[in-house]
């Protein structure tokens, strides 16, 4: 029972850091759209069962979390840029389909 109660707090414990881990990498890919930033966040966020984060630099965070582990595999951060958006693409351990790329 106590090594069962450990394990769940290490998952827990590791998701939240997993989250800081993934958003602190460098961008594994970075694109741009002529969508507004709350548009394309939307839409990735709608297509991966996720919701998007408003950060107080105007950017948003969408995090694709990996069912089961309940650590963010994914993230993208969204910014305005000029009339749409840059959209950074950070990857932690499992790659994502290509179905997002159409919300660009």
């Amino acid at each position: 029972m106590r090594i069962s109660l450990l394990i769940v707090a290490s998952i827990c414990a590791s998701s939240c850091a997993s989250t800081q881990r993934v958003l602190n990498k460098e961008p594994s890919d970075t694109f741009t759209s002529t969508k507004s930033p709350g548009v394309v966040a939307s839409c990735i966020a709608s297509r991966n069962n996720s919701t998007p984060m408003q950060q107080e630099d105007g950017s948003q965070v969408v995090l694709i979390k990996n069912n089961l582990y309940d650590a963010v595999s994914s993230a993208f951060t969204i910014r305005p840029e000029g009339k749409g958006s840059r959209v950074e693409y950070r990857r932690s351990f499992i790659a994502l389909g290509e179905s997002w790329k159409s919300c660009l």
